[in-house]
């Protein structure tokens, strides 16, 4: 089981949630952190879950605080640096108690490490990111997102990661990254309009990043935070359609986060940006989850998601089924 971060939410309880936070506001404290994992941990069929399948975890950022990037929160004006220190402190100690995570995760304060590598065979390398820890603080304007001193990684992070792909033993180089990786362009028409929390706020990182991708076997990156399920080729260049595709990205939805979303809705707001956003080639916004079936030859992935998050004994379907093909970059339904 892969996991790519949001496992709890630091938000404060609210009655329109599919389930109302414990507490009375958001988390600051350990003992608060860890009574928010104590909640979660109630959940009869996380607790099978985890029974049932080892599980290979990442963070993202509510974890900790909505978007903060390294020790900068999302709210500067109103958590002092030293306060949001402590808060990340108190953080990683929960994290690190409740996830399963090895001793080298062992917090050093408000730090953690997170980034990995796990070898399964010589079919596959999977490298888990950590894309919170060691960023810039996002950008506001596209002039900042293309500002090449912008960083998602970390010049250590990045080095590791390059290492780790340049040198790969296996079939496939699957990376794990919080984050979406390829490009969302939320301009209908001429021009472009990013989310700067993700890649796209980090464009001569994500570009150069795609340029190695072009000389590595057979890479597939797996992310979450998006709550939609969004699958896409990725390009060497996303500002020229016609440039090859190096990659493939599974962008998975959340498990119950967001509710029963209203589909109709969602179409009619993003079905317009798909000729914008030609590398798409599957996008659908019911909770649920991806399954994997990872074989040399290729990798068949299942879209799977409830009839409701609203009923725990809803029954589960398929809504799609892809395949990306070994020595053949890309991603198609079949």
């Amino acid at each position: 089981m892969l996991f790519v971060g949001d496992y709890i939410y630091e938000s404060a309880p609210a009655a329109t949630a599919v389930r109302r936070h414990e507490g009375g506001g958001e988390p600051y404290t350990l003992v608060q952190y860890r009574n928010r994992y104590a909640q979660y941990r109630t959940d009869p069929h996380l607790m099978a879950m985890h029974a049932a399948a080892p599980w290979v975890v990442t963070f993202d950022d509510h974890e900790v605080d909505n978007d903060f990037a390294g020790e900068i929160p999302q709210d500067p004006a109103k958590q002092s640096h030293d306060a949001f220190v402590a808060r990340l402190t108190a953080a990683y100690q929960a994290y690190y108690e409740h996830m399963p995570v090895r001793a080298t995760a062992v917090p050093n304060g408000p730090h953690i490490r997170m980034y990995r590598r796990l070898d399964f065979g010589r079919l596959a390398r999977l490298n888990v990111l950590d894309t919170r820890q060691f960023r810039s603080d996002q950008a506001t304007t596209r002039a900042g997102a293309e500002d090449p001193s912008m960083t998602m990684l970390g010049v250590e992070q990045k080095a590791w990661l390059l290492r780790g792909l340049r040198h790969s033993p296996t079939r496939w180089n699957l990376i794990a990254s919080q984050i979406m990786m390829a490009e969302t362009d939320l301009q209908i028409g001429p021009g472009k309009l990013w989310f700067y929390d993700v890649w796209d706020g980090y464009q001569a990182e994500r570009n150069a990043l795609m340029g190695e991708l072009a000389a590595v076997r057979n890479p597939v990156v797996l992310t979450g935070d998006r709550h939609l399920t969004m699958v896409s080729d990725l390009k060497k260049d996303f500002a020229d359609p016609e440039s090859d595709v190096v990659g493939a990205e599974f962008v998975g939805t959340s498990i119950s986060s967001g509710g029963d979303q209203d589909q109709v809705a969602f179409h009619d707001e993003w079905d317009p940006r798909m000729p914008d956003n030609p590398h798409w080639k599957f996008i659908d916004a019911h909770r649920g989850y991806h399954l994997f079936d990872i074989r040399r030859d290729g990798i068949d992935a299942t879209v799977r998601a409830p009839e409701t998050v609203l009923r725990p004994d809803a029954a589960s379907g398929t809504l799609a089924r892809l395949r990306v093909e070994a020595g053949k970059p890309g991603v198609r339904l079949i």
